[in-house]
C-alpha cells in the first residue's frame, strides 16, 4: 500500500485537476469521485490534502463514514 507523508498529501487537494485525497486515523482515502468533496472542499470547512483526524472529533459522523471511500494508502507519521 502506498505511503504518504503530510507534506506529500498536500498535492492531492483537488485544485487544478489534482485528485482529492484525505487522511484520517493513519489511512488515506480517495474522495475524488465523492459529491461531498467537490473541488477538494467538504462543508466549506474541510479541505483535501490534509490529515482530518482532529476535525473528525468534532464531526457529526464517525470515521466509519470514510470507509465508503477507496482506501489508497497509509499516512506515514513523521517522527
Amino acid at each position: 500500500m502506498k505511503k504518504f507523508t503530510k507534506e506529500s498529501l498536500k498535492s492531492y487537494s483537488g485544485k487544478n485537476g489534482a485528485p482529492v485525497y484525505i487522511a484520517a486515523n493513519g489511512k488515506v482515502y480517495d474522495a475524488t469521485n465523492s459529491f461531498l468533496w467537490q473541488k477538494g472542499k467538504h462543508m466549506a470547512d474541510h479541505h483535501a490534502g490534509q490529515d482530518l483526524s482532529p476535525a473528525l472529533k468534532r464531526a457529526p459522523h464517525t470515521a466509519e463514514l470514510l470507509e465508503r471511500l477507496p482506501l489508497i494508502g497509509l499516512l506515514d507519521e513523521e517522527k
